[in-house]
């Protein structure tokens, strides 16, 4: 009994996506997970909740490595495949009453100009293509460019894991 109590803990109470570089492939099963909101439920009368459930948890998000053209933020086929995936879990039953930031990122390679411009450009093609080929409701999808203000690995500024596109779930 005593095992099966600390299992039924770290289950719960483990973080809800551990990530060290921007995923290029998901399942639809695999979005939906990392996207939900934070479990909360009712199991036989017991309320059901992560220990890290406080007021001031960051919202779920994931880091994707969604692919462009060079210097470009033209989708590769690679990212179309990875965001159909998204969209068809952002259309699912657990996801499909809430709204999500796309936030463009890019190296530290290049001015802060266009840094910035191209991360914000790349957020709006994940967008437009979410909303143009798979039919999401653009009022559910905000964008945001950070341009190399917020690295994923700022002790490696130049690494291609700091170019990405973050999504993550609206308060």
């Amino acid at each position: 009994m005593r095992i099966l109590c600390i299992t039924a803990a770290l289950a719960v109470s483990g973080p809800l996506y551990g990530q060290d570089m921007p995923v290029s492939e998901m399942s639809v099963d695999g979005f939906i997970d990392a996207l939900s909101p934070k479990a909360q439920g009712l199991t036989r009368g017991l309320s059901v909740q992560p220990a890290e459930a406080a007021e001031d948890a960051p919202a779920p998000s994931i880091d994707l490595a969604v692919e462009f053209d060079f210097g470009s933020p033209r989708l590769t086929s690679e990212a179309q495949a990875l965001l159909s995936n998204l969209a068809q879990a952002l259309q699912s039953r657990a996801l499909a009453e809430h709204s999500f930031q796309m936030s463009g990122h890019t190296d530290a390679v290049g001015s802060d100009e266009v840094n910035d411009r191209l991360s914000l450009e790349r957020a709006r093609s994940v967008r437009d293509f979410l909303v143009e080929v798979h039919g999401i409701a653009p009022d559910r999808l905000s964008v945001l460019g950070f341009g190399k203000r917020k690295l994923l690995f700022p002790d490696r500024p130049e690494d291609a894991g700091n170019r990405r596109v973050e999504i993550s779930l609206m308060p």
